[in-house]
């Protein structure tokens, strides 16, 4: 399995330090670093997200029906991660898409919505995906203005940078927002010499694979 987001990995030179020997970052208690001076070196790009987070937590204090929207898209997302980091894979098409910086300026982008007939009221049957799609960075920039997301959002957006073996996933629900980030590692190297064809079938299917698997929720039964 691919690490979501690794513990282990300081988030601005990447590096594995071991998640007991990363600082935490007091804003928005997800970000870690290896050293202040990383910490440091971050700050620009991270500020406006490090902000916002701070301010969403302060909202969800008082208003119940946001945190438990929250909570539920954060149990929907622990029990599809599987899922979705092979969708984000296939949709990647890695061997087909060999450029250096392919993922520092390509993002995977999958919506959400509220299912209106969920089989059951259990958190991985609350929502259904709407869309899917490899987005470019001026894409989502551009998806971002239309969605009315400030400048200083857009602008920090414009200086995330994970590095050139972190790929990126955006999963959208409403007015919920988050962020998945696939360490690559040196999966990505052996992924480049995978079979193009068999590469290329996947990912002209992996929306539809998507899609079905969650509405089926197969994937969670006796789990």
């Amino acid at each position: 399995m691919i690490p979501v987001d690794d513990v282990n990995l300081c988030n601005y030179c990447h590096v594995d330090s071991g998640r007991a020997d990363l600082r935490q970052c007091s804003g928005c208690k997800s970000r870690r670093y290896c050293s202040k001076e990383c910490q440091r070196k971050a700050w620009p790009a991270h500020k406006n997200g490090c902000q916002a987070s701070s301010k969403f937590r302060e909202e969800m204090l008082v208003d119940s029906e946001l945190a438990a929207r929250n909570s539920t898209l954060s149990r929907w997302i622990s029990k599809w991660q599987p899922v979705i980091v092979n969708a984000a894979v296939d949709a990647l098409n890695l061997p087909n898409n060999s450029a250096e910086d392919y993922l520092v300026t390509h993002s995977v982008f999958i919506e959400i919505g509220k299912r209106p007939d969920p089989p059951n009221r259990s958190a991985g049957m609350a929502y259904k995906v709407l869309r899917g799609c490899v987005m470019t960075n001026d894409e989502w920039i551009q998806e971002m203005i239309s969605r009315g997301a400030s400048d200083e959002h857009v602008e920090g957006w414009g200086r995330e940078d994970r590095g050139p073996d972190v790929a990126r996933i955006i999963i959208h629900c409403g007015d919920l927002l988050r962020f998945l980030y696939l360490s690559l590692g040196a999966t990505r190297e052996t992924r480049r010499h995978e079979d193009r064809l068999a590469a290329h079938l996947l990912n002209l299917c992996w929306y539809e694979v998507l899609c079905r698997e969650i509405h089926s929720g197969e994937f969670l039964r006796g789990r």
